[in-house]
């Protein structure tokens, strides 16, 4: 503690020894201004007063001010100042008067500057939080909350309900307050696992410093969050090869940081039990036994399990899991399957025959006609690449998929009439496979072949551009035969740079998502979004039949520049209302992602780029939502009437997790109710 403003000591005041002397009058003391760590208290003049004498947390000393000043005091804490007026020590005819005295309390220190709270992972039954202490002596109380337990409530309410709950639990423990919050107190920098929430529901944690004996030292924070839904798996499990003794499964987490255990377990202890049953018994064994490092995984993964037992059925587990804390926090996700058997000696002999661009005659003639077989005719790049285990499980998965599985399966010998496209590669496949036991009994046998080529009627087309701005375009497509199909496309320039007609087509079909949702006949307008200033190339040529057909057809065109081409964005709003309003985007690039999100005003202000930037991300409870490409139309509701908010916008790289672009602000004020 210092006290800058006091005096040196002198001597006391003494009583005169003249008759009948007078008592001054007391000083009448008024607080001043009051920290989480300084008091101030004042005071009037008092007449005749030489000095004052003063007393303060076992000190004491005098002043001639009118004011005393303390700093380095314990936040939330009471202090009392006692002060006397005195007389000049000449004066034998005055006394010293009474002490005033006034007690005040420190201000509770706010956690905000002692602590931060950041979610780590959410899942869809869990959440990872990370708290972190700037003074690693400053103890802090946090807690993983329903929503609806502390929205519309106090700081002091949730506060006093913590208090009842921890001394019921303390007497119930048989602990004094002080042991138990020994136990439930953190400080430092620490991370909270919680697994056992309810999937798309509404969460808050928050916390507040607390000291052992009950004493709390801070305002309270909160963050809020909502966990994720498990309509989807927060793990995908895919099968991949599976063998007589051992099998590989990749692993795709939701979130791609976090932990998880991947477990590989006989299936007969597990098929009966529920997820919860089975997350419980497995966590218990991972407590018991511990877990190695090839079975604890992060981010996408492939990992071979082997040691199998032949024609075994087993289950492969996968779920969030904190080996610190030795807590699952995800839902489980499960895969069921049966170790291959031994291959049998079947083999299927292939022919194809007759091949004309439309047809060609396939037969399958298998070594034992009582055995029975997967067979096929496909597109050969559909299995481009694959090793012969990996073109099985394909084929198998696409027939499941199609719900077919049993139209693909005979025995004995079949021949027919395949119908194919022209000019287009094809495999004719089979392999033994039984359909009780879902298991493949040989390798592949294949027979690849290229069927007829065909004459394609000529084709045409002309290419428009109208309505042109700086950020859109109408282009359009128009073929000389309305009945032929055709690939069209609009991108920019330098996409096609410096390529011949082969490599221009397959660049502009490897653009789109989804090439084939760009194939169209008859007249087709394109509206085409823009960047300013920007070379384009509208692009079309033949497709038929996976392939295309025609030379490229191509229209370069030039989008005007922004009035203002250092410019980044343009917003502007609409429909405002006292809770809602409309936030219109324009980017510049039309290709890059940007990051958005309108903010009350009040919570930004004074804050840095950088400020702004991890403030928005670390409020992002599901950071995809906030992030678009292109041209924007995004609503508002719930807002507060009669208030400030700021749309902020800026560039940024989900990959690296980075603003690319400076922050863009634009401002709007609701309507008054």
């Amino acid at each position: 503690m210092s006290l800058p403003m006091l005096m040196l000591a002198a001597p006391s005041c003494e009583k005169s020894d003249e008759p009948d002397p007078t008592a001054l009058k007391a000083p009448v003391l008024t607080a001043g201004e009051t920290t989480d760590t300084s008091l101030e208290v004042r005071w009037e003049a008092v007449e005749r007063a030489a000095h004052y004498e003063w007393e303060f947390n076992s000190t004491s000393g005098e002043t001639t001010n009118h004011s005393f000043f303390a700093s380095d005091l314990t936040p939330s804490t009471s202090y009392t100042l006692r002060v006397r007026a005195c007389p000049a020590a000449e004066n034998k005819s005055l006394l010293p008067s009474e002490w005033s005295e006034i007690t005040l309390t420190t201000g509770e220190r706010r956690l905000e500057d002692v602590l931060s709270i950041k979610i780590l992972h959410i899942s869809d039954i869990g959440v990872q939080v990370e708290s972190s202490s700037t003074q690693t002596e400053e103890t802090y109380y946090l807690r993983i909350s329903p929503a609806d337990q502390v929205d519309g409530r106090s700081d002091e309410e949730i506060r006093a309900a913590d208090r009842a709950f921890f001394e019921e639990e303390a007497r119930t423990l048989g602990f004094t307050l002080s042991e138990y919050l020994d136990l439930r107190l953190d400080k430092g920098t620490t991370v909270t696992t919680s697994g056992a929430l309810s999937p798309n529901s509404a969460y808050c944690v928050y916390g507040y410093g607390m000291r052992n004996d009950g004493t709390v030292t801070s305002n309270l924070v909160r963050k809020s969050f909502r966990t994720l839904s498990n309509e989807t798996p927060q793990i995908a499990i895919t099968l991949g090869t599976i063998e007589t003794t051992s099998v590989e499964a990749s692993f795709a987490p939701q979130d791609g940081d976090i932990e998880y255990a991947a477990l590989l377990r006989p299936a007969a202890a597990y098929l009966e039990l529920g997820d919860e049953e089975c997350l419980k018994k497995l966590v218990e064994e991972l407590v018991k036994e511990g877990i190695d490092g090839t079975s604890l995984l992060k981010g996408d993964a492939t990992r071979t399990f082997d040691m199998l037992t032949p024609d075994t059925e087993y289950l492969l587990f996968a779920f969030g899991y904190d080996a610190e804390s030795q807590q699952a926090f995800t839902s489980l996700s499960r895969k069921v399957f049966k170790s291959a058997r031994e291959l049998s000696e079947l083999t299927v002999e292939i022919t194809v025959e007759d091949i004309t661009p439309e047809t060609a005659q396939v037969a399958f003639i298998p070594s034992d006609k009582n055995a029975t077989y997967f067979y096929s005719v496909e597109p050969a790049h559909q299995f481009e690449g694959l090793t012969d285990e990996e073109f099985i499980a394909r084929a198998v998965a696409n027939a499941k998929a199609s719900g077919l599985l049993s139209f693909y399966l005979t025995s004995g010998d079949e021949a027919y009439r395949q119908d194919l496209y022209p000019d287009m590669d094809y495999v004719a496949f089979a392999f033994g496979f039984e359909y009780g036991s879902m298991q493949v009994t040989t390798g592949l046998f294949r027979n690849e072949f290229r069927s007829g080529h065909l004459d394609v009627p000529e084709l045409g087309i002309d290419i428009k551009v109208s309505n042109l701005t700086s950020d859109t375009a109408t282009v359009t497509f128009t073929p000389t035969n309305d009945e032929a199909y055709y690939f069209s496309y609009v991108a920019p320039s330098a996409e096609f740079a410096g390529l011949d007609d082969d490599a221009m087509i397959e660049k502009a079909l490897s653009l789109p998502g989804y090439a084939l949702a760009f194939v169209d006949c008859g007249t087709l307008d394109f509206d085409a979004e823009l960047s300013p200033g920007t070379e384009y190339t509208a692009i079309a040529f033949g497709y038929e039949h996976d392939m295309p057909t025609t030379k490229p057809f191509t229209l370069t065109f030039t989008s005007p520049e922004w009035e203002d081409p250092s410019q980044l964005f343009k917003i502007s709003h609409s429909n405002l209302t006292s809770d809602s309003a409309d936030i219109h985007v324009i980017p510049a690039d039309k290709q890059m992602r940007y990051f958005s999100d309108l903010k009350l005003s009040s919570d930004y202000e004074g804050l840095t780029e950088e400020e702004i930037t991890r403030k928005m991300i670390d409020e992002a409870w599901y950071i995809s939502l906030y992030i678009h490409y292109g041209i924007l139309d995004e609503p508002f509701s719930g807002l507060q009437a009669d208030t400030e908010y700021t749309y902020f916008i800026f560039g940024y790289d989900s990959d690296t997790g980075t603003r690319t672009t400076p922050v863009t602000s634009y401002r709007i004020r609701t309507a008054a109710q």
